[in-house]
């Protein structure tokens, strides 16, 4: 499995990117299969090069992947995330100091 994570990370209160992530799988699941996203919005969603936009595939921080979509073999999932700088511990964060009014960030 491998992640390529690409961020827009402006000044303010969000940001915005893509992730490819590429997997292998031995068999198609009978079972629906998930990844994990703490974002607030996805949008270019595809499986395979195929779009997906099947109400409710984002929902409860899990985006799902919608099997008919899936193969044996190699996998590719692609979306474009848009975010919000967390404050609460989780996530990436974003701090503008008063002092120099520079943007800082910390995970």
């Amino acid at each position: 499995m491998s992640y390529k994570v690409t961020l827009a990370l402006p000044k303010g209160d969000y940001y915005f990117g893509t992730y490819e992530l590429n997997f292998e799988l031995e068999s198609v699941p009978t079972k629906a299969l998930w990844v994990d996203h703490r974002g607030m919005k996805i949008g270019n969603y595809k499986v395979n090069d195929v779009p997906v936009e099947e109400e409710g595939a984002f929902y409860d921080h899990r985006i799902t992947l919608p099997t008919k979509s899936l193969k044996v073999g190699s996998n590719t999932v692609t979306l474009s995330l848009w975010n919000k700088y967390r404050k609460d511990g989780v996530g990436l964060h974003s701090f503008i100091d008063p002092e120099d009014g520079e943007q800082y960030m910390y995970t």
